[in-house]
C-alpha cells in the first residue's frame, strides 16, 4: 500500500511539474506599451498618458497645462499601432480654455532597457 503511494504521489508531482512547466512556457508576455505613464513636458507642466487594449491600441492623454492650447488644460483622446518598439498615435485633442480641436500624430518608442516612453519628452510608467 505505501509503495502504490508514492507512486501516485510520484506521478501527480511529475503532473504538477509539467503543468506548471506548460504554463510558464505558454504565457503571453506582458505588453510594454500598455499601462499608465506620466511625465514632464517641454513647457514644465504635468502630463498623464493611459494605453489600454492590444490592436488598436486605445489612448487617452490629460496635459495641466498645454502651451499648445494657449496655456489651459488640454485631452487627447484616440487609437494607435505598434510596429516593433514604435506606437504611432493619432489624436484629436481638445484645449479646453480655447474650446477647440487639432489632430496630433506622435510616436512612442518604448525603451526595454529603461522600461519608458520616448514621444517628445520621456515618459515614465506610474506605480512600479
Amino acid at each position: 500500500m505505501k509503495r502504490f503511494v508514492a507512486v501516485g504521489l510520484a506521478f501527480a508531482l511529475i503532473g504538477a511539474v509539467s503543468l506548471a512547466l506548460a504554463s510558464y512556457g505558454s504565457a503571453a508576455p506582458k505588453d510594454p506599451f500598455v499601462g499608465a505613464w506620466e511625465s514632464i513636458d517641454l513647457d514644465g507642466s504635468y502630463q498623464q498618458l493611459s494605453i489600454g487594449g492590444n490592436g488598436p491600441y486605445h489612448l487617452a492623454y490629460f496635459d495641466d497645462y498645454a502651451s499648445t492650447c494657449g496655456g489651459g488644460h488640454a485631452t487627447a483622446i484616440g487609437t494607435g499601432t505598434v510596429d516593433g518598439y514604435d506606437l504611432d498615435a493619432e489624436l484629436l485633442v481638445r484645449c479646453l480654455k480655447q474650446h477647440s480641436t487639432f489632430e496630433s500624430e506622435p510616436t512612442f518608442t518604448y525603451d526595454p532597457a529603461t522600461d519608458t516612453l520616448f514621444g517628445w519628452v520621456t515618459w515614465t510608467r506610474v506605480g512600479q
